[in-house]
């Protein structure tokens, strides 16, 4: 089995190839590719069935259907699967603050979901373009990443800063990024605790709250911060007068 990059070239290795009779399918094999001593894709023995179709478990993962193979010959079956890899990452700040945030990975144009990363991992992908979903606070889309043959893609966000939204009172409240002279919603606060501390992108934020106690729409309150990387922003509510 020849795992070809780019060039045509049998350099693709590491992954897993399930072979299925076409006509039953039925799994018969879940072989993980190897390259042998020579540096050459290892020779595999395998039943002459009538007609496979071989899943190479890439991703996303390719296929191969009606593979004819010839008993007592060596049997070269080409499949094309370039490969690079991804690699995201925290700008100057530590990547352990977002080390549980899942990165939602979609080929580009596609809203089908073909894996979710972490940070600071590296996976491999089929060479092409793939739009990435971050799911920090604000989430964070990223179109059009692109991934090449043999190279690891990096993408680097702004580290994180934390809002400690200190409410006094228990109440309503929802948190909003400025985008422009929009506002568009994050979170919405726990209404069971007067203290949250919020990992948040850098960038400008509006907080709105009504007291529990309130029986009044115009009681509602609004404050505006500011978040940067790395610091701690301290948002006190201030009390009804």
């Amino acid at each position: 089995m020849s795992l070809l990059d780019q060039s045509g070239k049998p350099t693709e290795t590491n992954v897993n190839m399930t072979f299925e009779d076409s006509y039953s399918h039925k799994i018969r094999y879940n072989l993980i590719h190897t390259m042998n001593t020579r540096g050459l894709p290892d020779t595999l023995l395998i039943n002459p069935m009538p007609e496979y179709k071989i899943t190479v478990h890439t991703l996303p993962p390719v296929s191969v259907d009606s593979i004819k193979l010839t008993p007592g010959r060596h049997n070269i079956i080409p499949i094309q699967t370039p490969q690079g890899s991804l690699q995201v990452k925290v700008v100057s700040g530590q990547s352990d603050r977002y080390r549980q945030i899942p990165i939602i990975v979609r080929q580009a144009d596609s809203c089908q979901t073909i894996n979710v990363q972490y940070f600071d991992m590296v996976d491999k992908y089929l060479v092409g373009k793939y739009d990435l979903e971050i799911l920090c606070m604000p989430r964070l889309i990223i179109p059009q990443v692109k991934i090449s043959q043999s190279t690891t893609t990096q993408i680097k966000i702004p580290a994180p800063g934390t809002a400690i939204v200190q409410k006094n009172r228990l109440g309503t409240g929802s948190l909003y990024v400025m985008r422009g002279q929009q506002l568009e919603w994050v979170y919405n606060l726990r209404d069971d605790d007067i203290q949250e501390s919020i990992l948040l992108q850098p960038g400008t934020y509006t907080l709105v709250f009504r007291a529990r106690e309130s029986n009044r729409t115009v009681e509602t309150l609004s404050q505006t911060f500011v978040i940067r990387s790395n610091m701690t922003t301290t948002v006190q509510i201030p009390k009804q007068p």
